[in-house]
């Protein structure tokens, strides 16, 4: 999927949308001329000024023509669980909320509820809006961040369902050197990404791509075959989606294959 507005949203606000760790959510909105974070700091100092998206620090810095928010639409279950997620990541000041300004979603399909904070360590406080929140979950971040992927990439992994740790561990993994296997994610290409690919195969998983042929199944790219592989034997173990294959995945990958026996091929 193509960015359709570059003028107004940076790559790495498109790539919250194209990286969702549900695939079938609908996007409600990046970009949108109306007060508040969907539109730019210098619209909203040109049309509303003195909008609360413009005077914090973090707001004063970044792009000055980007929009810095986004709307999931889901399913009212959806909905439920992953408000949940980002409460919970909030509760405890989950560093891989630091970029998040605000959110807003609900946990009883019936009220909504959002948080908010003024810097990147919190704290956060209760803050409201209005009933579409019942349906779609809102994410504003501080506008310094709109261009910044590594800081808007762990809020992806909280709306996943990854625990911290697991989180951590997997970032650990991706910067060590010299290890045995780099862990990949999705959009990674090269032959750490076919091992897990051959992998996935032995245990009933295909990685064909959508539209390709067999030849794709080995081909050591992480598109969007891969991500449907991992993500149904995430399912076996009642594991959220994501878009990386995690420490833990991995070991349970080594688990499997070996429960397959010597003489199986990958």
């Amino acid at each position: 999927m193509t960015n359709p507005n570059p003028s107004r949203i940076t790559s790495a606000m498109w790539r919250m949308w194209t990286e969702r760790p549900v695939s079938n959510w609908l996007l409600g909105g990046i970009y949108a001329p109306k007060p508040g974070y969907h539109s730019s700091r210098s619209e909203n100092q040109a049309r509303w000024p003195g909008n609360y998206s413009i005077r914090v620090s973090l707001d004063k810095q970044g792009p000055s023509d980007k929009a810095a928010a986004i709307d999931y639409t889901m399913s009212d279950s959806e909905m439920r669980r992953r408000t949940r997620y980002l409460a919970e990541a909030a509760a405890r000041n989950d560093p891989r909320l630091a970029a998040v300004r605000e959110f807003y979603g609900t946990l009883d399909s019936r009220t909504v509820f959002g948080r908010i904070k003024d810097s990147r360590n919190g704290p956060w406080r209760s803050s409201t809006s209005d009933n579409s929140h019942l349906w779609h979950i809102h994410i504003s971040v501080f506008r310094a961040y709109t261009d910044k992927w590594d800081e808007l990439r762990p809020i992806l992994s909280v709306l996943a369902g990854e625990s911290l740790e697991d989180w951590l561990s997997d970032e650990g993994q991706d910067q060590a050197e010299g290890g045995i296997i780099m862990l990949p994610r999705k959009g990674d290409k090269g032959e750490h990404v076919e091992v897990i690919q051959r992998m996935l195969v032995a245990v009933g998983h295909d990685t064909v791509r959508p539209g390709g042929d067999a030849k794709t199944r080995y081909d050591g790219v992480y598109g969007e075959g891969t991500a449907a592989a991992v993500n149904a034997f995430r399912a076996r173990f009642g594991v959220e989606p994501a878009n990386r294959v995690s420490p833990w995945m991995y070991y349970q990958l080594i688990r499997a294959v070996g429960a397959l026996g010597p003489t199986t091929e990958i």
